[in-house]
């Protein structure tokens, strides 16, 4: 028998049909909840969190990260603790950069309905005072765009400042007569849009554009107010000596698996306040584990663990007393993607491209410029795995190295590589997934020591305090070097 051609078209349309008719429903649902909830805030968080959440295509497409209400809450409260008038005074400005569909506009509208009842007592001044002279907003995405202005502005009886652009294209002063803004906050788009050249997949990042912009439109004395990914405490970030150069009143980090639980994000991330002026005070900060503990941070800091700070500053200040050495690392590597699996032809060169368990062999017809050096090698992974190489081998892209004088000195540093205290340092200095960074090495000690230096030697050496040495014990249980085993490849 045939089949019933028509029959499967006509099923097709009812179905698509019946999917266009419950969009329509939902649409004017939201539309008639979007005239009201403005001004409720429980009503316009509950929308926001119920309604407005990205779905994964436009995390993809546009490089957005939703922001949950309750996160959005918890900075609002972190600026507010830093700079308590700031919802008091009628004449402060605010900028979101990176808008979506309003969740911190929404958070801030009604903290200013709230403070503003003194200094405007009318509900409906108060109200056209906020959304004309103190939110301004921009936005690249359309719909998002649309999204807003429905939830502020229903009936289109306000003039809102929202750019529809990206924020690079954004001049405040000949949109909306003003050139500075007392407060920059959000949570920008982490990476290039999947639509762009150089986009999803290529590891460009797009955040340091807003927050350099951030804090260029930032009156002095201002503050900015960001969450975003913590590749800018890393040695070789530019962002880094820029913020620094701010105080920095309070600053969290998250670990990988808390940004996902906190807001779907693949990657860590940090929140923190920073005020537009020299640093003159101590900053807030609370580590990955959870712990608080007061930092002085500056931009002389060469970089910012996440967790421990203070272990890697007594280590450091050997370096900057020049009672020792800082390690030489070297990251000179031919790329695993030249090299074959297996010895052939013209590939007669041995490079180490992984030091795990198993080790894990390439081979390149070129000769490394290492290839000939003693050296200790090792991964540069989530562990190391420090080996030492009597000069046979070379390494590709996913190793890195320190040279050595003799196999007692690659004994030695393969230890110290090995202990707890290192262990730790390199744990909490993974501000790129989970590599490990050589940028950093260069500012960490290599000490003096004897062949049978054990981990309290280390603790002993560079005088960490009761506090800081529990810390490493419980992030490192275990025997440690007491059973420590050197590989030589």
């Amino acid at each position: 028998m045939a089949p019933d051609r028509f029959g499967a078209i006509l099923a097709m349309v009812n179905t698509y049909n019946s999917k266009l008719t419950a969009a329509n429903e939902l649409y004017d649902l939201l539309r008639d909840r979007m005239r009201s909830c403005i001004d409720s805030p429980q009503e316009a968080l509950a929308f926001i969190g119920e309604h407005l959440v990205l779905k994964e295509v436009e995390k993809k497409m546009n490089g957005e990260v939703f922001t949950p209400p309750t996160f959005v809450l918890h900075m609002v409260d972190q600026l507010e603790n830093a700079y308590p008038t700031v919802f008091t005074d009628p004449s402060i400005t605010f900028l979101d950069p990176a808008n979506g569909h309003g969740n911190f506009p929404v958070v801030l509208f009604h903290k200013l309905m709230v403070g503003l009842a003194s200094a405007i007592p009318d509900a409906a001044a108060r109200k056209k005072h906020i959304l004309e002279k103190q939110l301004f907003m921009c936005e690249i995405n359309g719909k998002n765009v649309e999204i807003c202005k429905k939830l502020f502005d229903p009936h289109g009886a306000y003039k809102l400042n929202l750019f529809h652009g990206p924020f690079q294209d954004l001049n405040p002063e000949t949109l909306w007569g003003i050139k500075m803004f007392h407060v920059v906050l959000g949570n920008p788009p982490y990476n290039k849009p999947a639509t762009t050249k150089g986009g999803a997949g290529s590891r460009t990042q797009l955040f340091p554009v807003f927050v350099k912009r951030g804090l260029d439109l930032l009156k002095m004395n201002g503050f900015l107010c960001m969450v975003h990914p913590p590749m800018w405490r890393a040695p070789q970030s530019d962002l880094r000596p820029l913020l620094l150069k701010n105080q920095i009143h309070f600053l969290q980090m998250y670990s990988e698996g808390e940004a996902k639980r906190i807001m779907n994000a693949s990657t860590r991330i940090d929140m923190y306040v920073v005020q537009k002026k020299k640093p003159i005070t101590v900053t807030r900060c609370i580590s990955e584990d959870m712990k608080e503990a007061p930092l002085f941070l500056s931009p002389s800091t060469p970089f910012i663990m996440s967790k421990g700070q203070s272990i890697f500053e007594h280590m450091y200040a050997k370096i900057l007393s020049k009672e020792m050495m800082p390690l030489a690392a070297v990251k000179k590597s031919i790329p695993k993607s030249k090299c074959k699996e297996t010895k052939q032809g013209d590939y007669i060169y041995p490079l180490l491209h992984s030091t795990g368990d198993p080790t894990k062999i390439a081979w390149s017809s070129k000769e490394h410029p290492n290839q000939k050096q003693m050296k200790v090698a090792y991964a540069e992974g989530r562990h190391i795995y420090p080996v030492y190489d009597s000069g046979v081998y070379g390494t590709t892209d996913n190793m890195q190295s320190i040279a050595v004088s003799s196999e007692a000195e690659g004994h030695n540093l393969c230890r110290y590589l090995s202990s707890k205290l290192m262990k730790y340092i390199v744990c909490s200095t993974k501000w790129s997934s989970f590599r490990t960074q050589y940028e950093m090495f260069p500012f960490i000690p290599c000490p003096p020591l004897d062949e049978s230096f054990t981990d309290v030697d280390l603790y002993k050496l560079f005088g960490l305090t009761m506090e800081q040495v529990a810390m490493i014990e419980s992030d490192q249980p275990g025997t440690g070097l007491a059973e420590f085993e050197f590989t030589t490849v």
